[in-house]
């Protein structure tokens, strides 16, 4: 008889245990990803700084293309104002001045073969009549009106009219958008001015001319010449040229420096083409940008002082880890990229965070502030500045984490662990 053999029952073979994806990573990279919680509080910290540094050089960067816009929208190749006059104040004194004699002026203009259409404004304020008996002691209301020469829709871009259309006789008027929301006029009402009756036949405003022209009314100029009995004399005239010559500057083109030759011998004017003023512009809010910029850059400093000194204490604590794991054989590398991949992190997703606080900020004041305004956006989205402000944000997080990186390697691990 032979010995009975046990029998083994032998189950399903077992798979090996998968390893999680995060013990796949480098020890830096995996350290800095399982600390991603602890560090929560200095992402929202730096993230809301630099947020609000964003939004201001959005709103910067919205105030300076709102500034252009005026004159790049329209396709208005020269602007004529008074000699010594200018369209973009520098000082308050600054203005266009009034040019004298200006119908004479306006009609040598359209007179040259290479201009196409011209349009003369000038500004003056006109009394809003009461419909009702009014008090004594009641302030009487003033009216900005614009007088126009000529029909404006002749130049793309000049006239932008939300409802009705344009005058087409003297006593009809057109009433800007924010003038129009404040009164309730509307297409098909009547205003009252300077003991006249108009009637309101659009809602609109003329663009590239000046700034707020959507809380003006519009008249005929010579109606509001009899209306005040102003003397003969224009703020601007706006001239349009015929096609340029393909490959020109709008400065450049020889039928504009043909004007240009022309119009010094018809009367004492300053003369600018659009390109002109935008340089102005740039130039006058460059330190609008610059503030900002300086604003981003002390906003960064503050964080790297922050993060710096947070990790710095983040390292003190962590001492007997990084001894143990030098005493294990990582070496001082692996230990320096922990910590500075720390300080990155943070800087990187409070960028990340950041320029999303800044989007929804300054999305909310485009819909709800702007239009209160009369303003077509009060903050633009600079890609080209996020971008730059994100690597920027990492260079930061790199150099904030020198310091508590070179704390952390120089950890003697035999001393830390006979002490502990």
């Amino acid at each position: 008889m032979t010995g009975s053999t046990a029998s083994v029952r032998i189950g399903p073979r077992r798979s090996a245990p998968s390893v999680p994806w995060v013990l796949s990573l480098p020890y830096a990279v995996r350290t800095v990803v399982r600390r991603a919680r602890a560090l929560t509080g200095m992402v929202i910290g730096v993230g809301i700084a630099l947020g609000i540094g964003m939004l201001l050089l959005g709103v910067t960067r919205a105030k300076t293309d709102l500034y252009i816009s005026n004159f790049v929208k329209t396709h208005i190749d020269m602007y004529v104002v008074q000699q010594g006059g200018t369209l973009v104040p520098v000082l308050p004194s600054d203005t266009t001045g009034a040019i004298p004699k200006a119908s004479g002026v306006l009609a040598q203009i359209r007179s040259l073969r290479e201009v196409r259409s011209a349009i003369g404004m000038t500004l003056a304020s006109l009394t809003r009549d009461a419909d009702g008996a009014t008090r004594a002691d009641e302030p009487t209301p003033l009216v900005t009106v614009m007088g126009v020469d000529g029909y404006p829709g002749d130049i793309d871009g000049l006239l932008v009219l939300a409802d009705g259309r344009w005058l087409r006789r003297p006593d009809e008027i057109v009433v800007g958008d924010k003038l129009s929301r404040e009164t309730g006029l509307r297409t098909g009402t009547s205003l009252r001015l300077s003991g006249r009756s108009f009637n309101v036949v659009g809602v609109g405003r003329l663009r590239g001319t000046a700034f707020g022209t959507d809380g003006y009314a519009y008249l005929d100029y010579q109606a509001l010449r009899q209306r005040i009995a102003i003397p003969d004399a224009m703020n601007l005239i706006a001239v349009a040229l015929h096609s340029p010559v393909a490959g020109s500057a709008r400065g450049a083109d020889p039928a504009a420096q043909a004007v240009r030759d022309r119009l010094n011998g018809i009367a004492a004017v300053s003369l600018f083409d659009t390109d002109q003023l935008v340089e102005a512009s740039n130039r006058i809010m460059s330190a609008g940008v610059f503030f900002s910029w300086m604003m981003i850059g002390l906003t960064l400093a503050i964080a790297a002082l922050f993060v710096s000194t947070v990790l710095g204490r983040s390292v003190a604590e962590r001492r007997i880890e990084f001894a143990t794991l030098r005493a294990i054989g990582l070496s001082r590398w692996t230990i320096l990229a922990t910590v500075a991949g720390e300080a990155a992190l943070i800087c990187i997703l409070a960028a990340v965070g950041g320029s999303m606080m800044a989007s929804v900020l300054g999305g909310w004041t485009n819909r709800s502030i702007a239009p209160q305004y009369g303003i077509e956006v009060l903050y633009v989205e600079d890609p080209p500045m996020f971008a730059t402000l994100l690597v920027v944000s990492v260079v930061v997080g790199l150099v904030s984490g020198l310091i508590p990186a070179r704390q952390a390697t120089s950890v003697d691990p035999v001393e830390v662990l006979r002490d502990a």
